[in-house]
């Protein structure tokens, strides 16, 4: 909250700030607490089966009541010093680097929580043996994703961090609050879990690894930027372009990035829309098949998002790639009366001989928060 570009420290130093604190903080206090001062850590940990629920809800009470006690310190300081806060909220999170958008705002908390978090699990895991330069790792990791993020969301990654400075600061902190809230959470999450440790996730270093999506490619042969570099003359920067904005389900169907009028498409008998499904469905169903190695067996296979609650054509489509693979049968009519949008939850939609359960649950990461708050105050 001291920093501006206007007196030589903009960016790089506010991420500095925020790096070299952790840095400091985990050879301090490390030994002690493990350093988490961030529920979206801890509840990564809690995952990951490296701490007990009632702890959990202990660290997190204590994190936020930090957060609020080092806002209202801040808040005393600039009043009594007549200091100028350069934030003008006492470092609260906002969304005008994204002009407002809270879904944008998401998006960016959960990429930068996730790599944030997959850092901090890789470097204190025991099985690893980084020995006693994970403080620093994770402290310049820190000051990478705020680099990234600052000039979006101002990089939370961290709701107690958001918190404090929301409760004191008001107006449009407070009401952007959730996004700081859910955002990290999410990102915290996002993985594949064996008995509570995280395994393995479709992400690589950014979000396009992995799946096709909506205007992202997903997973590519690497020699592709070599031949639209030197045979179409393309920049790098244009090569990113097309991978992240340009590809994906609207490239192939022709259509839209939306899988509704896709799949309104595959019904007409549209080929490209038809092919774009069928390229969705086998991708998918790869990485759900390559899930076998590391967790050694399915109980069930859960779709949610959009997609996943409200895309019956789109589920039978991608569990028909893995009915010979893995045993998996449908119910169709219970596929197609799990509809999301019309208040369906919790549904078993696989047929009673599929050797793999399949379910459809809605997500409500906003429920969550508030048992948890629940559980909290009681």
């Amino acid at each position: 909250v001291g920093c501006d570009a206007k007196n030589g420290g903009g960016y790089i130093l506010t991420a500095l700030a925020f790096g070299l604190v952790i840095v400091g903080m985990a050879y301090c206090v490390g030994n002690i607490s493990g350093c988490h001062i961030n529920p979206a850590v801890s509840l990564a940990v809690l995952v990951s089966g490296g701490m007990t629920f009632t702890d959990f809800v202990g660290y997190v009470v204590s994190q936020c009541l930090g957060a609020i006690a080092g806002a209202g310190t801040l808040k005393l300081i600039f009043e009594l010093g007549d200091v100028t806060d350069m934030t003008g909220g006492y470092g609260a999170n906002g969304l005008a680097g994204v002009n407002g958008n809270a879904g944008a705002g998401v998006i960016v908390e959960i990429v930068l929580t996730f790599i944030f978090v997959l850092t901090i699990l890789g470097v204190t895991s025991k099985n690893a043996k980084h020995g006693s330069f994970g403080g620093l790792i994770i402290g310049l990791t820190l000051t990478l994703v705020h680099i990234f993020g600052i000039g979006l969301t101002g990089t939370s990654v961290n709701p107690a961090r958001s918190l404090g400075p929301a409760i004191l600061a008001g107006g449009d902190a407070l009401n952007d609050l959730w996004v700081f809230i859910v955002g990290p959470f999410v990102g915290a999450s996002i993985a594949a879990v064996k008995g509570g440790k995280c395994v393995d996730t479709s992400m690589g270093l950014t979000p396009l690894d992995g799946l096709i999506m909506g205007t992202r490619c997903g997973s590519i042969d690497a020699s592709v930027v070599f031949f639209l570099c030197e045979r179409l003359g393309m920049t790098t920067e244009e090569v990113k372009d097309i991978f992240n904005k340009k590809s994906g389900m609207a490239a192939i169907s022709g259509v839209s990035s939306d899988f509704r009028p896709i799949v309104a498409g595959y019904n007409e008998g549209n080929e490209r829309c038809v092919r774009a499904l069928e390229m969705y469905a086998y991708r998918l169903a790869k990485f759900v098949a390559s899930y076998y190695v590391p967790l050694g067996h399915v109980d069930a296979i859960t779709f949610a998002g959009g997609v996943g609650e409200n895309g019956p054509t789109t589920r039978k489509i991608i569990c028909k790639e893995l009915e010979e693979a893995i045993g998996l049968k449908l119910d169709n009519d219970a596929n197609y009366a799990a509809l999301g949008f019309k208040g369906a939850d919790k549904c078993l939609i696989s047929a009673p001989d599929s050797k793999v359960k399949v379910f459809m649950i809605a997500t409500n990461e906003e429920l969550m928060i508030a048992r948890s708050a629940v559980k909290f105050v009681k």
